[in-house]
């Protein structure tokens, strides 16, 4: 007789831990409640102007460029999983443009209990090749991306924060489509 197997919800995960068979990173189309254990998760708003039928979630973001006072907004944050870089709109664009060389990033976002989803920091370092148009993250700092893009203005208003691969250096990432939440859990 076969056992009853959980439900299964329509959600996907995303993690770059290694697996058991030795390779890193695994998408897993499908979760269980108890395969959701451990992530905290921030609402997705209905949207139907939006393609996927949702909005972003928001995050707080904070940019202290060297020397200046930090710039805090809101963005709304996109996991990229097929790109090193991060892309980032600080709204309004300050005047003059941010120098990301050596400027640091904090990204942060509660849920609705009040408790941390997200939280994390990194500082831009000039790249090892020298001078150029690229500035490269601190590679010891693990969901620091390969650099960092100007980004522009969500579709919703304010900023918005394209993640790139390298958060889940730090973080499983989930979308649960049914109750209509993303949720990150944090790597050990």
């Amino acid at each position: 007789m076969l056992e009853p197997t959980p439900a299964v919800l329509p959600a996907y995960a995303l993690t770059a831990a290694l697996q058991d068979d030795g390779r890193h990173g695994l998408v897993t189309l499908g979760q269980t409640e108890e395969s959701l254990q451990g992530y905290r998760f921030l609402p997705l708003t209905a949207d139907a102007n939006s393609p996927s039928g949702l909005q972003l979630p928001w995050v707080q973001l904070t940019v202290t460029p060297p020397g200046a006072p930090p710039i805090q907004t809101q963005a709304q944050m996109l996991m990229d999983a097929g790109i090193t870089n991060m892309f980032i709109g600080v709204i309004p664009a300050p005047q003059p443009p941010i120098p990301w060389l050596n400027t640091a990033v904090t990204i942060q976002a509660e849920d609705e209990a009040g408790a941390t989803v997200l939280n994390y920091s990194f500082t831009n370092t000039q790249p090892a090749d020298g001078p150029g148009p690229n500035v490269n993250c601190d590679p010891n700092q693990p969901a620091s991306p390969s650099r960092i893009l100007n980004g522009g203005p969500s579709p919703q208003g304010g900023s918005f924060l394209n993640t790139g691969v390298h958060l889940l250096a730090a973080y499983d990432y989930v979308v649960d489509a049914v109750n209509t939440r993303l949720g990150l859990r944090p790597r050990p």
